[in-house]
């Protein structure tokens, strides 16, 4: 029986760029990155993926159901941290910890610690969407939402940031060299440098 074939909708590539992980559906092919050839296929326990992000303790994937679950890095086995009530949109693991930050369509943001699964903290900067998620250290989080705002969370408040970007809808931190980029729905990136604590 051959194949039904499925969009790739979300990349992702391990910290040591051995492996490129694409989202297919309910699964993510894990490829080389020479070939792209698949070399192993990891099944979703929570439905279909939305979000992908890589981080020393594993792969980390969000579902469309609000599962958030993390492949253990050397055995390929998956456990579930738990879910949101809405759609997982948006993951990041902070370097250096084993913290793992996911956003929903709702709003909320959770930061989960991935050795035991809790959660260590709940935000929600306005309510809509998060797009986007990136580290700036230990406590320092920036999330972009659906409204095109970014906002910076430290501990458990919130704050708008960078307000002269409107309708944000990305973001990518370079932790190495202190940039943050954040694009905007108008087709504008702004780079900014920031202070990324390790």
């Amino acid at each position: 029986m051959e194949e039904q074939a499925h969009p790739i909708h979300l990349l992702a590539w391990s910290s040591d760029g051995a492996l490129l992980a694409s989202g297919l559906a309910e699964r993510v092919a894990l490829r080389s990155p020479e070939s792209a050839e698949v070399l192993r296929t990891l099944e979703s326990t929570g439905g279909w993926i939305s979000a992908l992000a890589w981080g020393s303790a594993g792969l980390a994937a969000g579902t469309r159901e609000g599962t958030v679950q993390v492949w253990d890095a050397a055995s390929g086995a998956p456990r579930v941290l738990g879910r949101h009530a809405q759609t997982v949109s948006a993951l990041a693991w902070r370097t250096g910890a084993p913290l793992l930050a996911s956003g929903d369509t709702g709003g909320q943001v959770r930061i989960w610690e991935s050795a035991s699964g809790g959660v260590v903290a709940t935000l929600t900067p306005t309510g809509q969407a998060v797009l986007g998620l990136a580290w700036l250290g230990p406590d320092r989080l920036l999330a972009v939402e659906r409204g095109g705002q970014l906002w910076l969370c430290e501990r458990s408040r919130c704050t708008l940031v960078l307000p002269e970007v409107q309708r944000a809808a990305a973001l990518a931190v370079s932790a190495r060299y202190g940039l943050l980029a954040v694009g905007s729905g108008d087709g504008t990136i702004f780079i900014r440098r920031v202070a990324v604590v390790p």
